[in-house]
Parts: structure tokens; C-alpha cells; sequence
């Protein structure tokens, strides 16, 4: 299994609702890879809490 990381941070929040939504689209195209695309989400939705509870602390 491949492991990346994006770095959701430097990114403008209209890049990333793109990002959203072209995934989302892409997960609708094709239905049999929409678990891959939901293991994309959680990754950047774990991502993105960790960097939050971080500044909280």
C-alpha cells in the first residue's frame, strides 16, 4: 500500500474545495473505487484535526 502526505495547510480553501469536489465527482464516476476515495477523506480529515488539537495545545 502506497502511504502519501498532503499538506492540506498551504493549500487556499478554494483549492481545496476543488480538491473536494473533483473527488467527490470522481467517487460518483466510478462507484467501485468510492471506498478508496472515503480512505482519501479520512486521511485528510485525521490530518487536519491533528494539525487543530496541535495549535490548541
Amino acid at each position: 500500500m502506497n502511504h502519501f502526505n498532503i499538506d492540506l495547510i498551504q493549500l487556499n480553501p478554494q483549492a481545496l474545495e476543488h480538491l473536494t469536489l473533483e473527488m467527490l465527482a470522481y467517487g460518483r464516476q466510478k462507484p467501485t473505487y468510492s471506498h478508496f476515495v472515503a480512505r482519501i477523506f479520512k486521511k485528510i480529515l485525521a490530518e487536519q484535526l491533528t494539525h487543530f488539537i496541535r495549535k490548541l495545545l
